[in-house]
């Protein structure tokens, strides 16, 4: 399965619509809608996308073009969403242990990038303030992982969110909880000069 590289944007998320009203007005068809691929899913952003879901997709492309560590290993995005994230990797042989199994910092890493992209969607800087990993089955090279954040609560400046890493068999290999903690006034993406 191909994803999407790391960090190349594919349409500009905050460019307002040049379609008039009327043309959103559902229509009939003959044939059903073509759906998006696999590696297109998570972009495919139509003109009734709200500007907080084309937000979070810009966030996500932001933030993992800037990623050195996640571009070096591999991490993609499968899909965004405001307050989680899909993140997929596959694992190399430059990532098995002695044991020959995914290290355990590698899987921490995919689960710890899907994290930041899931709490820092509302485009608030956010920072991890605490996680922990329970690992569950061992990962092996040629394995896709995917790593699934969903947001639990938020309270203030604080947020607390769960991260599930499967293989592709859909079989656990790691539970990551992380508790975030927003950084005030600060923004992900850059502000415009005016």
């Amino acid at each position: 399965m191909h994803y999407r590289p790391v960090g190349q944007l594919i349409y500009d998320p905050l460019k307002p619509s040049s379609k008039s009203p009327n043309k959103l007005a559902p229509r009939i068809r003959s044939s059903p809608r073509r759906r998006p691929t696999a590696d297109q899913e998570f972009r495919y952003v139509t003109d009734e996308t709200s500007q907080a879901q084309r937000l979070a997709v810009a966030v996500a492309d932001f933030l993992l073009a800037h990623d050195k560590a996640a571009c070096g290993l591999g991490i993609s995005v499968f899909r965004v969403g405001i307050g989680s994230a899909i993140m997929k990797m596959t694992v190399r042989s430059d990532m098995l242990n002695a044991f020959d199994i995914c290290h355990g910092g590698v899987v921490t890493a995919l689960a710890d990038t899907a994290f930041a992209v899931a709490c820092n969607s509302y485009d608030q800087l956010a920072v991890a303030s605490c996680i922990s990993v329970d690992f569950t089955k061992p990962a092996r090279e040629g394995d896709c992982l995917t790593a699934t954040a969903t947001e639990v609560a938020t309270t203030g400046r604080t947020g607390l969110y769960d991260v599930e890493v499967t293989n592709q068999d859909g079989l656990a290999v790691a539970v990551f909880r992380g508790r975030s903690a927003r950084i005030s006034g600060r923004t992900v993406l850059p502000k415009k000069p005016l």
